[in-house]
């Protein structure tokens, strides 16, 4: 232990001690230095407030010599990575700000201190410091960042931050674009932010129709297809258009898949194997899935012998693939979405009346009401008719 230092009489501070450590005098003798400078010099006083204070210690350039630590981010935790930037501080303001660097500081005694921070970039980092030195921030526009910003309070248990910009995210993301709910989720399921994943959830299965036909859907990963899948309802998607769109997920995924020497793409089937089994084919009609299995080709032998016996009625399971229904919500936009075009002379009441008779007089004949509205074409198909179309919207 060294003598007890005082503290300016004005501030009526009492006596203290500290334990003889390095990084303590400095920073002690640091703090001195600025107190004095700030108090002999009239042409650049300090700011009397404390944020203002902190602030100007950490980005007024007259300071930068005091600073004792700098953060050298990284993408890679290999050794001779470069850098992505680096931050300065005051290893005396993080260490009793924060638990989490007060670690770090402890475990690491030089000045440049490389940290692997992947999925924090070096602008959300400086803003982390800020807020450690000043408890204010400005949230970032964009969602990644936003996101990361997150995710860099909860690494680093700066729990006001995380509480504020949770708060902040959940408070904005209802009202968010397709593009930024794709964006957002794909970010919290990746950074693990259990906070935000059931609300993004849940406006996913509000807005499926949005955001799968979104061309940003094309671009997620496995682990938010999954998440999709899991849902218990889809709005205004059926089970085979959404089988559909994951597929064709698959294939832009294939397409884009790094070129290595020697090596083939994967398979259609391989990139979705881990997926695929969350399908609930039992919602998909009987005709559309028979197709389905026969024309795609990503399915193995067993699993079409599977269907195959459940469409004949023999086997009341799917095999590995879930039998259970569904849900499918029908919302007024997708009713808006799926009517025809708006003309400018209104149909007569005698039009409208005359249509419905001739539905009502197809539906006396016939017994199956899946039938109802497909005619018979040429080649054996089926067709829908308008009046059934038309009805579908009115009923939605």
């Amino acid at each position: 232990m060294f003598s007890k230092r005082t503290a300016n009489s004005d501030r009526n501070a009492e006596d203290v001690e500290f334990d003889a450590d390095s990084d303590s005098l400095i920073a002690l003798e640091l703090h001195e230095q600025l107190t004095t400078t700030a108090a002999s010099s009239s042409a650049h006083p300090f700011p009397q407030d404390y944020q203002q204070w902190m602030a100007a210690l950490l980005g007024d350039s007259r300071f930068k010599e005091y600073f004792d630590v700098e953060f050298k981010l990284k993408n890679s935790p290999t050794v001779g990575a470069e850098h992505r930037g680096s931050v300065p501080a005051h290893k005396l303001v993080l260490a009793t700000r924060n638990r989490q660097f007060a670690e770090l500081l402890r475990r690491e005694k030089g000045r440049e201190i490389s940290l692997f921070e992947p999925d924090i970039p070096t602008a959300v980092f400086a803003d982390l410091i800020s807020y450690i030195y000043t408890g204010e921030i400005e949230f970032p526009r964009k969602v990644l960042p936003l996101a990361s910003l997150l995710y860099a309070a909860k690494k680093y248990q700066v729990e006001p931050l995380y509480t504020n910009c949770k708060d902040w995210i959940l408070h904005r993301i209802p009202r968010a674009q397709p593009r930024h709910l794709i964006l957002l989720f794909q970010r919290a399921l990746d950074l693990h932010l259990d906070d935000l994943v059931p609300l993004c959830s849940l406006l996913m299965e509000q807005r499926t129709v949005d955001t799968v036909k979104d061309p940003y859907f094309l671009g997620v990963k496995a682990n938010l297809i999954g998440r999709l899948l899991d849902l218990n309802a889809f709005t205004g998607i059926s089970e085979r258009e959404m089988f559909e769109r994951v597929l064709h997920w698959a294939h832009v995924r294939q397409a884009e898949w790094p070129v290595e020497k020697g090596k083939e793409p994967p398979t259609l089937r391989t990139i979705l194997d881990p997926v695929i089994h969350k399908f609930c084919l039992a919602s998909i009609p009987k005709d559309p899935l028979a197709a389905i299995i026969t024309e795609t080709g990503i399915f193995t032998e067993k699993e079409q012998l599977d269907i195959s016996l459940f469409l004949l009625g023999r086997k009341k399971d799917l095999g590995q693939f879930s039998a259970r229904m569904r849900k499918v919500n029908h919302k007024d936009f997708v009713a808006i979405q799926m009517a025809p075009p708006a003309q400018s002379v209104k149909p007569s009441k005698r039009t409208v009346k005359n249509g419905f008779k001739k539905l009502a007089e197809k539906s006396k004949s016939v017994t199956d009401l899946s039938k109802l509205g497909h005619e018979p074409t040429r080649d054996g198909r089926r067709r829908t008719s308008n009046i059934s179309t038309g009805l579908q919207c009115m009923l939605i």
